[in-house]
C-alpha cells in the first residue's frame, strides 16, 4: 500500500487489492468507518466475481466509487461497476458506479468529509499504475478545486 499524501483532509492511500482475501487484508488495516473506497474495474486481463468484491467492500466502506474502465484491456464495462455495487447492495454505504478514474476521484472528494480516508483498491495498480494513479489523482485534485 502507498500512502500518497492528504488532500483537503482527506488521507490518499493507493493499494492494488483487488481479490477478496487481498480486500479485507487492506481494508482491515485502517481503524476507520470513514472509508470512501475508489475502485478499479476488478477484471484485468481476467473475469473475477466483481459480486464478491462488493460484497466485501460494502463491509468496510462509507462510500464505493467504482470505474467500469478497465485499465488493462482499455474497454470500458459499466456491468463491471454494476456487479460491484449489486454485491454491496447489503451494505449501508452510498454507492456510485463511474466511467473512469478522473471522475471517480473527483467523486471521492465530492462524497467524503474531512477526516475521511480515500483508498483505491484494484488491479489496474499493478497493470497500469502510473496512468491510473495519474488519472485517479487528477480528479482528486480537481476534486479539491470544486468541491469543500
Amino acid at each position: 500500500m502507498e500512502y500518497i499524501g492528504n488532500y483537503k483532509d482527506r488521507e490518499v492511500h493507493f493499494d492494488a487489492a483487488f481479490v477478496p482475501a487481498g480486500l479485507i487484508n487492506t481494508l482491515e488495516s485502517f481503524d476507520s468507518k470513514n472509508l470512501i473506497v475508489v475502485v478499479d474495474n476488478p477484471d484485468s486481463t481476467n473475469p473475477r466475481d466483481k459480486v464478491k468484491v462488493g460484497e466485501v467492500i460494502g463491509k468496510y466502506a462509507k462510500v464505493i466509487i467504482c470505474s467500469g474502465y478497465n485499465e488493462t484491456t482499455k474497454k470500458f464495462d459499466v456491468k463491471a461497476a454494476n456487479d460491484v455495487i449489486k454485491g454491496a447492495q447489503k451494505s449501508s454505504a452510498k454507492k456510485l458506479a463511474t466511467e473512469d478514474m478522473f471522475i471517480a476521484g473527483e467523486l471521492a472528494i465530492k462524497h467524503s468529509a474531512p477526516g475521511d480516508i480515500v483508498v483505491h483498491v484494484g488491479p489496474g495498480a499493478i497493470t497500469n499504475y502510473d496512468d491510473l494513479k495519474f488519472k485517479m489523482m487528477s480528479g482528486i485534485k480537481e476534486g479539491c478545486k470544486k468541491y469543500d
